[in-house]
């Protein structure tokens, strides 16, 4: 790579779909940062399969507290001494598509954070969802990534003259506008549909089951944003309600590792 990329994951009970986005970080990482918050599965095994990762664990906590800001301060830590020209911020069920790549070789210097497009896969990795909808709870739910849809601020160049922070009192994020990346990345910032983000998340058979909507129901009673039981209403209405409109990924997105 032109570019000296350092990848910067959080991880928590990620065995599931780790080795994917293992497999593709590697391909163009200088070095893979893994932070795990207490993973029971076998995720830290795989990540010690890899020669480019550097896997680090979290003291234990209560895990209603989800200290947000505090991990992604104890991560961007990790990541600063290799002294990387980017950093490319993954949860464990994120990939950047195939055409990260080429972007990547002629990428604007001057824009010091990048958010690219985020797409929900569902269904299978062979679709992702587009339609829109307003839940019966209020929530507005826009799937399609392509029309006013999620963006992150996954990719930041990274200045060695800067300190970096994020706000370590941010329990459950986003933690900033610039989430991921930190809250005092500088100007200028630019947003693209050249590259997209692929989300894993919405397979996680733990996300499936609803379980994974009753842990964000806890987590986010604790931090007073609503009761649990609406909480868990909220996110299954989510979760279910809405007719997914779902599209096809086009084959130049794919990994041919992942083939």
């Amino acid at each position: 790579m032109k570019h000296k990329i350092i990848t910067g994951i959080g991880s928590k009970d990620g065995g599931w779909i780790i080795d994917k986005t293992l497999k593709v970080a590697s391909q163009f990482s200088d070095k893979i940062i893994v932070l795990d918050d207490g993973s029971t599965d076998n995720t830290k095994e795989i990540c010690l399969s890899y020669d480019k990762v550097e896997f680090s664990e979290r003291r234990k906590h209560d895990w209603v507290k989800r200290e947000e800001g505090l991990q992604r301060q104890e991560l961007i830590d990790l990541c600063s001494p290799h002294e990387p020209s980017y950093i490319l911020w993954l949860d464990v069920d994120e990939i950047p598509c195939n055409r990260f790549l080429k972007w990547m070789e002629n990428i604007d210097e001057n824009i010091n954070m990048w958010g690219p497009t985020f797409v929900n896969l569902w269904g299978s990795e062979d679709t992702y969802r587009v339609d829109s909808y307003r839940t019966s709870t209020g929530a507005n739910m826009n799937w399609d990534p392509f029309s006013g849809g999620r963006k992150k601020g996954i990719l930041m160049k990274y200045d060695s003259n800067i300190d970096y922070f994020y706000n370590t009192n941010i329990e459950r994020g986003p933690v900033g506008e610039n989430f991921p990346s930190p809250e005092n990345c500088p100007f200028p910032h630019s947003y693209t549909d050249d590259w997209c983000i692929i989300h894993y998340g919405k397979l996680d058979p733990y996300f499936m089951s609803g379980e994974k909507n009753k842990m964000y129901a806890k987590q986010d009673e604790y931090v007073g944003r609503r009761e649990y039981n609406l909480g868990v209403t909220h996110h299954e209405r989510a979760r279910l309600e809405g007719d997914p409109t779902l599209v096809e990924v086009p084959e130049e997105w794919k990994w041919d590792v992942l083939k």
